[in-house]
């Protein structure tokens, strides 16, 4: 955003008495700023740009400059770029409330877009923007429902088409959209392409459900060749039940929450997500390249899975908040290759939380084995503990004979995929008694195993089918016995043919497995 302002000169300067006050006038301004008490911005001239924001914090409905932000622009106001209104102090608008949020002496463009970056209005409250010569504000008022999708065709239908909608008019940041595919013969898509420098209106609702049928109801944001495909909407964005949203070509959604149910599916071709402070839940599919601006829980179910960009390797999802993975959810990961940019990362901005799988694809890495490391697959600015980590590591792809590990860090908190021989129980590139005990400890009890944690942060989270497999053919049982102890080499074998021989048949009695469990506790607690 440019700002012309004036330059006095010398015989119109201002004695340094009156400049002191007007010093402490403009600190005054800075710090009502800093402490985000509205105010009155004056400009000579405004040029918005397509990525500016222009802020309007507001604290009630009454005086312009003191309830809530007052943009004065003495000459033209070219407006572009987003609108974002914040509500501070508790304010909640009600119907029939009015927020003149810019004058100008000439306005020139629209707005692109518009974003609540706290809370969103109530569910009964929807806003409306109107521009006159010199003047625009928000309105608030009921949401309008029944302006349903009615394509008047199979295939594409375009959103900036009257014929497209029941009421016979283009939604706005009033309409409460419900799109539903009742087709049974084929899918629905409809396409948000263009913005208002290209002589659309802004492309906004006041809350939207996805939904399709038999087929999928498919909503398209499209940048086009400029990356200005927006969608602005109110309250949340609600898709569920073969519904699908796709943001491609930097196409953007600004949107108070994001909901995806467990048969929604989002889909990111350098798209990108903003959420107010309710942030997005995914419960489906939500898979590609792009960012998430804002919170976000990947919920029981739910899938993250980090694409390649089209015509490209090393894809990228960015979270620029918080992340929690609950348990029953899984990121998914390719990692063709240990060469940074070639392989697939998710990237937080703020504090990450741990619960699921993370499952990663080596099939394409050619000489994947043991002391392989792919750095920082999962990076955070923040960890919330050296104990926290991915409840366990799915990795296809393995070559016989070599499992892959987490290594956590701490600090800046990341996760990195290693390579280990199988038989390393603890992967510690080493055969010794630890691994004789973690060996047993897994014979008797897979879960425990799994949970063990580890000296460097994380726990083991890698089944023992993989890590116990010493005779290859698929899972771990005492049928392994003698070939784990064939990979151990002076005390350590000792120990193994203590612990192990003589449990060579295929199905122990109970107390034999009991006896093998507690021995194993016993000598992993003393280490």
């Amino acid at each position: 955003m440019s700002i012309a302002t004036p330059i006095l000169p010398a015989q119109h300067r201002i004695p340094r008495p009156i400049c002191a006050v007007l010093v402490l006038c403009a600190w005054l301004v800075l710090a009502a700023i800093a402490y985000g008490q509205p105010t009155t911005f004056t400009y000579s001239n405004l040029n918005q740009g397509p990525n500016d924001n222009l802020l309007v914090r507001i604290e009630g409905a009454g005086i312009p400059g003191v309830d809530y932000d007052l943009h004065n622009v003495l000459g033209n106001a070219m407006l572009d770029g987003r609108v974002e209104l914040r509500f501070d102090a508790g304010y909640q608008p009600a119907i029939g409330e009015s927020i003149n949020f810019l004058q100008a002496q000439t306005i020139e463009q629209q707005f692109r877009s518009y974003f609540f970056p706290t809370i969103a209005p109530p569910d009964e409250v929807a806003v409306q923007f109107e521009q006159l010569d010199q003047l625009v504000r928000a309105e608030f008022v009921s949401p309008r429902f029944g302006n349903d999708f009615q394509p008047t065709g199979p295939g594409v239908s375009q959103w900036h088409v009257d014929d497209n909608w029941s009421l016979g008019e283009i939604p706005n940041s009033t309409d409460q959209l419900v799109l539903m595919n009742n087709s049974p013969i084929a899918s629905q898509r409809v396409r948000v392409i263009g913005d208002p420098i290209d002589g659309f209106a802004p492309a906004a609702a006041h809350e939207i459900a996805i939904q399709g049928g038999l087929l999928p109801m498919i909503l398209e944001v499209n940048g086009g060749t400029n990356g200005v495909g927006h969608l602005s909407v109110s309250t949340r964005t609600a898709i569920d039940n073969e519904g699908q949203l796709e943001l491609v070509n930097q196409g953007s959604l600004f949107t108070g929450e994001l909901l995806v149910g467990n048969k929604g599916t989002v889909l990111l071709d350098n798209g990108h997500i903003e959420t107010g402070v309710a942030g997005a839940r995914v419960a489906g599919l939500l898979a590609g390249t792009g960012q998430v601006s804002g919170d976000f829980q990947l919920l029981p179910g739910g899938l993250l899975e980090v694409q390649e960009p089209a015509g490209g390797r090393g894809g990228q999802i960015m979270i620029s908040q918080n992340y929690s993975q609950s348990p029953g959810s899984r990121l998914a990961l390719d990692l063709p290759s240990d060469n940074p940019g070639e392989y697939e990362q998710l990237f937080i901005g703020g504090t990450a939380s741990f619960g699921g799988v993370l499952q990663v694809n080596l099939t394409e890495f050619d000489g994947f084995g043991v002391g392989t490391r792919i750095e920082q697959v999962v990076y955070a600015e923040t960890g919330v503990g050296q104990n926290d980590s991915f409840r366990r590591l799915d990795a296809i792809g393995l070559p016989t004979g070599i499992w892959a590990k987490v290594e956590y860090g701490v600090g800046s908190y990341y996760a990195s995929i290693e390579g280990h021989s199988v038989g390393d129980m603890d992967g510690d590139f080493d055969f010794d008694q630890e691994d004789v005990d973690l060996f047993v400890l897994a014979l008797r009890d897979r879960e425990a195993y799994e949970l063990t944690p580890l000296d460097g942060g994380g726990i083991i989270g890698v089944s023992a089918d993989i890590t116990g497999d010493t005779d290859f053919d698929g899972d771990m049982d005492f049928d392994d016995i003698d070939d784990m102890i064939a990979l151990l080499d002076g005390s350590a074998a000792v120990y193994a043919r203590q612990v192990l021989l003589g449990v060579s048949v295929p199905e122990p009695g109970t107390l034999s497995l009991l006896f093998l469990a507690c021995l194993a506790v016993v000598r992993w607690r003393k280490s």
